[in-house]
């Protein structure tokens, strides 16, 4: 992670602190956004996944303006192992092509954690484009836990072609636990109202 410059830290503290007065963390994030400090890339976005109304939007400009999905993805490209697990978390924040390529390429990481963060933020980005990718790595990834992120990514898109996905990687499956959440997930698109036999 790039370090964060002193002359930002007071104002990152104001955004960061619930206890101070709205007016003054919009204008502490809007100031943020100016300076132009990657450093505060990650504990902005931290911020705005858990922000709602002003803020958000200050928050929003600010990320926008310090270019937050280049800045992710080099992290989730070049950072160490922790760094690149947290890249790739901050990422379902942005739904770009540029984010979610990155975050395809992060199935294929040595670490598992960054390869189960890129498979949950593939989920929340909802792109059909990715499917391909997710029902190769449930499929074919080493660890039960990458497996079962990649099935939920699945159960998350839109169409029947992730459904049938994820009913052939069931009859492939050896892992009971996986087995059954890939069932799990099979039914919520059953109970979302997609038909049971496809």
């Amino acid at each position: 992670m790039v370090a964060i410059a002193p002359d930002v830290r007071s104002a990152l503290a104001v955004v960061q602190d619930p206890s101070r007065p709205e007016a003054e963390r919009l204008r502490a994030a809007t100031v943020l956004g100016d300076f132009g400090d990657p450093g505060v890339v990650f504990p902005l976005a931290t911020e705005y996944s858990e922000a709602a109304g002003s803020l958000r939007s200050a928050l929003a400009y600010a990320l926008g303006r310090l270019d937050a999905t280049h800045v992710l993805t080099s992290e989730l490209a070049y950072g160490d192992a922790r760094t690149r697990a947290r890249a790739a978390e901050l990422l379902s924040l942005f739904t770009d092509e540029v984010a979610t390529a990155a975050l395809v390429r992060a199935l294929a990481d040595p670490d598992s954690d960054v390869r189960i963060n890129a498979a949950y933020a593939l989920g929340d980005h909802q792109d059909a484009k990715t499917l391909g990718a997710l029902a190769e790595g449930m499929r074919t990834d080493s660890v039960p836990a990458v497996r079962s992120a990649c099935a939920l990514a699945l159960a998350a898109l839109p169409g029947l072609e992730a459904r049938r996905a994820l009913e052939t990687a069931a009859v492939g499956e050896e892992v009971v636990s996986v087995i059954i959440l890939i069932e799990r997930a099979i039914q919520r698109r059953v109970d979302r109202g997609e038909p049971e036999e496809v």
